[in-house]
């Protein structure tokens, strides 16, 4: 389990920069609440580039990407986090 935290972490490290810059974008070309068309193609288009199934238009303008791993499940649930819900059945 600590070998696959610290993997995901050096992930995030190296995606940093990319991310920055797609959080910038994003205040530089706002969109009203529900009509978040351009945002979704711009997520939709990062996400396929990572390798990742997408699927759009989900309650209107929606992304979801698939991840696929050894293990089934949510990821949240893998992890300790003091911000974790203590609601039975809820995600993390």
């Amino acid at each position: 389990m600590n070998d696959l935290l610290a993997a995901i972490k050096a992930q995030a490290q190296e995606m940093a920069g990319e991310l920055s810059a797609l959080r910038r974008d994003f205040h530089q070309h706002p969109e009203l609440s529900h009509q978040e068309e351009r945002t979704a193609r711009v997520i939709a288009a990062y996400l396929t580039n990572l390798g990742l199934k997408v699927r759009t238009g989900l309650a209107g303008h929606g992304v979801v990407a698939d991840l696929k791993g050894v293990r089934p499940g949510p990821i949240w649930t893998r992890f300790p986090s003091p911000r974790k819900s203590r609601s039975p059945g809820a995600p993390g």
